[in-house]
């Protein structure tokens, strides 16, 4: 097998990037315990990540960490050489947190400025309705949960099986292929990026046609919302591999 030279690897690798960029793989996960006998475990976790297939159902992944202990994902074969660490610390009621974050990503004062700072995010409440609590702040969201995809069914020339879903906000159908709004909260742009941004791209699960889906997405709800807005979700099936060159045909000399 001839080996290809580097500056060959190089565009190849520059064209994928280019043309798949917006597409993400899951390639793992984990499990860790939270509580234990009803309190909060504080202190530093390690976390083991462990490789498979992504076929696997809540229930079926419930069922192997039930069946195998808290140390399944440490003992296992598949477990990857990666390991995060996870550090939970507990805060006194009244006790003063600096670089907070409320539910909509806005900062709170005290705020550093600066990227390498560790930022607390506070998560939104839902509160028990038969409970009367007063309410000292109004959050307007929206929240889509995607479950599941199944395009098994679909006929199309070739096999739909890596499968990505993008989801975007539109005021006018003019144009359907256009940017949507910029009201979807960016999960990545807690250090130093946009707080919101204008699609959501749902992991691609590959060679699965019928894929679980794990995506939450949160949306800002604008102030001057009218019958218009309304929620574009399109369908992708994310092909590997680019085009090839197409060979020129040889004219034969009589």
């Amino acid at each position: 097998m001839k080996q290809k030279p580097k500056s060959s690897i190089e565009s190849e690798i520059n064209q994928s990037c280019a043309r798949l960029h917006n597409f993400k793989e899951p390639f793992a996960w984990s499990a860790i315990c939270l509580f234990n006998s009803g309190k909060i475990v504080e202190g530093e976790t390690q976390i083991y990540f462990k490789k498979e297939k992504p076929v696997l159902t809540d229930e079926e992944i419930i069922s192997q960490l039930n069946k195998s202990g808290s140390d399944f994902l440490k003992k296992s074969n598949s477990v990857l050489p990666i390991c995060m660490k996870l550090i939970v610390k507990l805060f006194e009621v009244n006790s003063k947190v600096e670089n907070c974050l409320d539910p909509s990503l806005l900062r709170l004062n005290p705020f550093e400025n600066g990227t390498d700072i560790s930022i607390v995010k506070n998560l939104q409440n839902f509160h028990d309705t038969t409970r009367k609590i007063p309410f000292t702040s109004s959050y307007s969201h929206l929240y889509i949960n995607l479950h599941s995809l199944d395009l098994h069914k679909c006929k199309a020339k070739r096999a739909v099986r890596n499968l990505s879903i993008k989801v975007k906000i539109l005021d006018s159908d003019q144009d359907i292929n256009a940017p949507g709004l910029k009201l979807i909260y960016n999960t990545h742009g807690l250090q130093g990026g946009d707080t919101l941004c204008d699609q959501y791209v749902t992991p691609v699960q590959y060679h699965n046609k019928r894929p679980d889906l794990y995506d939450s997405i949160k949306v800002k709800i604008p102030i001057n919302l009218n019958s218009k807005y309304h929620v574009v979700f399109s369908y992708y099936h994310v092909i590997c591999k680019g085009k090839g060159k197409k060979k020129k045909k040889k004219k034969k000399k009589k």
